[in-house]
């Protein structure tokens, strides 16, 4: 297979000369990364990086060489391929379940919505409570329908917890629910920013009416366990997990207190640390839980205990 000449890059301690003469190195498993990842935003893009490839391995060989001979024939054969690929109709990108994609997003009520943005979901349950969601796809349907395919993000009241745990003021935690909704069922914007900036400052040139919200958890539905979110970007669509924004920062890093659980007032008397944990309570189908549960059982490993009294009592 020709295509292995250009698998990897030259190691720089036994080709120093390379990385002199080529000002923008680029191989095939640099291609491959960079696919899997879904950096590319075109299909132009991904054949720029390509034809760098191809024309580095061309400049830095002689005319004569093989290696020289297979970057013009791969190359030709690359861009036969690309044409085939131009040729297509958009039907022509359907999955098995007949979903088109949309790459540049979806025009909805004025704004224009695409992967990686925050928005909120009619809630069924709770029309004044919707879901906050992150857009991991947007596509049209068989029938035509614009869709979102969206990451929820549930209230600590939509949650099975300990009685006693604490949460951030506007707190959310990162679900493993992937949901398909129209863009009909989008009902605007929000935000959701990590616990280890949100204290910092606000994202530059969002919109004051914009709800934010923060987050430092994922929230096992099953086993109804919080598990701190270690890297944020883990938890971001691919094309969106090397972006950043800037931010306009507080005069003073604002504090972050802990309140009581929402639905403490859901604990018994009669419940005790060794009974099953309880189950939230389901509405409407296609919605996060009515409201959640509370119970008694031990703190788990994961838990962090309950914050300490503010002001910390006297000595005795």
């Amino acid at each position: 297979l020709i295509i292995r000449d250009f698998d990897r890059l030259p190691d720089k301690l036994v080709m120093p000369e390379y990385y002199m003469e080529i000002k923008n190195p680029m191989a095939y498993d640099l291609l491959k990364r960079k696919v899997k990842r879904k950096k590319y935003k075109s299909l132009e893009e991904f054949m720029g990086d390509v034809n760098v490839m191809f024309n580095n391995a061309k400049e830095y060989n002689t005319d004569d060489s093989e290696i020289y001979k297979n970057a013009v024939t791969l190359q030709v054969e690359a861009g036969r391929l690309y044409d085939i690929e131009k040729a297509k109709s958009d039907a022509d990108f359907a999955d098995d379940e007949g979903k088109i994609p949309i790459p540049d997003g979806i025009l909805h009520n004025g704004e224009l919505y695409k992967v990686g943005d925050w928005v909120h979901i009619q809630n069924p349950n709770d029309l004044t409570k919707p879901i906050p969601a992150q857009i991991y796809r947007t596509y049209r349907s068989p029938n035509g329908q614009s869709m979102v395919n969206v990451c929820w993000y549930y209230r600590p009241e939509q949650t099975v917890h300990r009685f006693d745990k604490h949460f951030l003021a506007n707190e959310v935690v990162k679900t493993g629910r992937y949901r398909d909704h129209s863009i009909e069922e989008v009902e605007g914007r929000c935000f959701v920013m990590f616990t280890t900036r949100y204290f910092k400052g606000r994202p530059r040139r969002l919109p004051p009416n914009i709800e934010m919200y923060v987050c430092e958890a994922r929230y096992n539905e099953e086993r109804h366990q919080f598990n701190k979110i270690k890297t944020w970007a883990s938890c971001l669509p691919d094309e969106v997990r090397d972006q950043d924004y800037e931010m306009d920062l507080f005069d003073h890093p604002k504090k972050m207190k802990k309140y009581p659980s929402p639905i403490a007032y859901l604990l018994k008397d009669e419940q005790t640390e060794t009974d099953e944990l309880p189950k939230p309570m389901w509405g409407a189908e296609g919605a996060p839980p009515k409201i959640g549960a509370v119970h008694r059982r031990p703190r788990g490993d994961k838990d962090s205990p309950p914050p300490e009294p503010t002001p910390p009592p006297p000595p005795k």
